[in-house]
């Protein structure tokens, strides 16, 4: 077993490699899209194998040469890396402020991580092994205990017990096959510790002593990893990423008061890659009625106006009056300046407007002309208008002219000659004529006489008897004929008769040949002569005939 305390191992340098890296490094870009800061020195002392481990974890790797550190924004980088070897100005590498992974046996004095004393370092020709703090457990992390084709022990780094910060907690420390532990061959540093150099870290840094990558064993590598994630990990869960931010209130819209809510969130929770986010919400904290806006960020204030009629009806006010024979009045207009706007505001202004026009005084023109009996006369209408006690009047009134007089008769505003008016004006003084006036009161009227049969029963003939007298029943009868004008008076009239018949005399026994005349016997006593030597018979008994 071999330990050594600050000896350093010799590292053959080829001159030439050297020169060709410089070139090499030199046009190495300094980007901000990478995740881990490769620090080094000279290219050839980078270590693939830690590389090929970051990027298995999904880490991108750019490389900074030690001239560029002081050109370089490492706020951008998720982390540093430092390798194994010396640095000409190491107080420059700022593993204080970001979060580091020191993989080295170099500048623990400088980087405030160890006293003067330096990282020491622990050797054997078996595979070596580290305890772990947390549990005891033994774990091999080399997979051989020499280097290939020597017998050189594969050593690993720590920081010794009395030499390191004491604010460096240990994860694993060394293991030789017996129960004394050195110090940290894993050692982690929170944000916020004192380091020996009068630093006080930024953020997490880690000691990862298990420094000869090329025979990690698959624990060892776990182990790295977990250095790294502790190193490079930004939460966990996403109280570590901040409280949510509840901003002030502000108008978002013209109705509504908003505030933006912030919430920290933690994506990739417990990872290298993990990374605090954080997405702003705009929440409607109120919303105005809909005669407000939102004003003065916190509160709404309501819309005086949003158009003139909110503020009035416009109209005559204090009643009206006349002026120069036309209404005025005092009219009130109410106005919205700058409507819908929470600079609305209502105004009136009064002014003295025409109300309504009573128009002029006139006459028409006259019409037509027209009769008046047998005059002709024209008219025309005439209006006196004006105003009084705030109205309007109109009084109306008819003009007539005189226009001259007919000689016979004016019909439609014009002298005619007219033969009749009504049917009087066409009486012949005869009693037995009608006398009708056609087309009376015009200048096509003339008059016709129908004749008239009769205008009573005499002007017909003499009611009377006619013809012999003659026997019905027992009785005299004669013939009478009666004479008639039917419709009198008429054009119509006609005379017509009739002849009936009607008793003359009335026969006490009965009548013979148109006279009346006795009965000789009833029955054959009537006929008796008082001669018992006779038959006494009565002919024809009860009749005039009889004997």
């Amino acid at each position: 077993m071999q330990k050594k305390g600050k000896s350093k191992k010799g590292i053959t340098l080829f001159v030439l490699l050297a020169l060709v890296s410089i070139v090499v490094i030199l046009s190495i870009e300094i980007v901000s899209a990478y995740d881990v800061a490769y620090i080094y020195s000279k290219k050839y002392k980078i270590d693939n194998n830690i590389v090929n481990a970051l990027e298995d974890m999904g880490l991108t790797v750019n490389y900074i040469q030690e001239a560029n550190i002081s050109k370089t924004d490492f706020s951008k980088y998720r982390l540093l890396f430092v390798g194994d070897e010396r640095f000409k100005n190491p107080s420059a590498i700022p593993i204080w402020k970001f979060p580091t992974v020191i993989d080295s046996f170099y500048h623990g004095p400088e980087w405030g991580i160890t006293d003067s004393d330096g990282v020491s370092q622990l050797g054997r020709n078996t595979p070596m092994s580290v305890k772990m703090t947390s549990n005891e457990d033994i774990i091999q992390v080399y997979t051989q205990g020499t280097y290939d084709f020597t017998t050189l022990a594969v050593p690993y780094y720590y920081l010794a017990t009395n030499n390191k910060v004491p604010t460096m907690q240990q994860v694993a420390g060394t293991y030789s096959g017996d129960s004394y532990n050195l110090g940290d061959v894993i050692s982690y540093g929170n944000a916020g510790i004192h380091l020996d150099n009068g630093r006080i870290t930024q953020a997490n840094i880690c000691f990862f002593g298990i420094v000869t990558s090329k025979y990690w064993t698959d624990d060892a590598k776990i182990m790295f990893e977990n250095c790294v994630r502790f190193v490079g990990s930004r939460c966990s869960e996403d109280s570590d990423c901040g409280e949510d931010i509840i901003g002030d209130k502000y108008c978002g819209s013209e109705k509504g008061i908003f505030q933006n809510t912030t919430e920290f969130m933690c994506n990739n929770p417990g990872s290298v890659l993990s990374k605090c986010v954080n997405t702003t919400t705009a929440k409607l904290f109120d919303e105005c009625l809909d005669d407000e806006l939102c004003f003065d960020n916190d509160k709404c204030k309501k819309i005086e106006c949003f158009n003139n009629s909110q503020c009035g009806t416009d109209g005559f006010v204090d009643g009206i009056f006349c002026t120069n024979n036309d209404v005025f009045g005092n009219f009130m207009t109410f106005t919205c300046s700058e409507p819908g706007t929470l600079d609305s505001a209502c105004s009136n202004d009064t002014s003295i407007i025409l109300k309504l026009s009573c128009g002029n005084s006139s006459c028409s023109d006259f019409g037509d002309n027209f009769c008046k009996g047998k005059d002709i006369y024209k008219s025309r209408t005439c209006h006196d208008k004006g105003c009084a006690s705030g109205n309007c009047f109109d009084n109306a009134s008819v003009e007539e002219m005189f226009v001259k007089s007919c000689a016979k008769a004016c019909q439609n505003g014009a002298c005619v000659n007219i033969t009749c008016f009504n049917n009087s004006d066409c009486d012949d003084a005869n009693d037995h004529t009608i006398d009708i006036c056609t087309n009376p009161g015009t200048q096509q009227s003339s008059c016709t006489h129908k004749p008239i049969k009769c205008l009573k029963n005499s002007e017909c003939g003499t009611d009377g008897s006619i013809g012999n007298l003659f026997c019905k029943g027992n009785n005299v009868f004669e013939k009478y004929i009666s004479y008639t004008c039917n419709n009198p008076g008429t054009s119509e009239s006609f005379c017509s008769n009739s002849t009936n018949s009607q008793i003359k005399q009335v026969c006490p026994s009965g009548c013979k040949d148109g006279q009346c005349a006795d009965i000789i016997c009833v029955s054959d006593t009537d006929c008796d002569d008082g001669d018992v030597y006779t038959v006494d018979e009565c002919n024809n008994p009860g009749t005039v005939q009889s004997y």
